[in-house]
């Protein structure tokens, strides 16, 4: 996604199979998830858990995400931790609570339920063809009652 990530001591570094992840190691095109929160420059990351889950992935079944707390523009644009995100028409919208289902909603309804800065929103791009700013993501979901 383009955000640089900032270890710390604090960091867990988790490997294949249960081992610890030797982030000298790690190459381009290895598939790596990363949590953690915002630094307080608003762009970066500050990663609280980097796994390594896996080191070739299959290019077309690799799923980008991103999740964080909602800014919306005056132009009715979203961007969560600093990233614009796209939607279009095929874009499909969801609104969980703590129900084991996500509910289905339309653009409209997902909107007026996002509260700028408040709203965690959890969006995926299935497969991540073209680069972020540009490719509509493929979900967008509301995480009311989720952490």
């Amino acid at each position: 996604l383009g955000k640089k990530v900032i270890i710390t001591s604090a960091t867990a570094l988790k490997g294949l199979n249960g081992t610890t992840l030797d982030l000298a190691t790690v190459a381009a095109g290895q598939e790596l998830e990363v949590r953690g929160t915002m630094a307080a420059n608003g762009t970066d990351i500050v990663a609280s858990r980097v796994m390594l889950k896996d080191t070739a992935p299959v290019a077309s079944k690799f799923k980008t995400f991103l999740q964080g707390p909602v800014t919306l523009t005056a132009g009715g644009a979203m961007t969560i931790l600093g990233t614009t995100i796209t939607t279009d028409a095929s874009s499909q919208f969801r609104i969980s609570t703590d129900q084991p289902v996500a509910q289905a909603s339309t653009s409209a309804d997902f909107f007026a339920n996002v509260k700028s800065g408040v709203t965690v929103v959890k969006v995926k791009w299935d497969p991540l063809t073209g680069g972020i700013a540009t490719q509509p993501v493929k979900e967008a979901e509301i995480q009311f009652g989720k952490l």
